[in-house]
């Protein structure tokens, strides 16, 4: 049987690295469109 817990920690770690992912890009636009202009 598989642990909640573990299942749990497993998935917030992924939405977290997901999150930074997302963030990292963001901000690198943020910073294209900066020095677009």
């Amino acid at each position: 049987m598989i642990c909640i817990f573990c299942v749990k920690h497993a998935f917030v770690s992924y939405i977290s690295k997901i999150h930074s992912y997302t963030s990292k890009i963001h901000s690198l636009r943020i910073y294209q469109d900066k020095t677009h202009y």
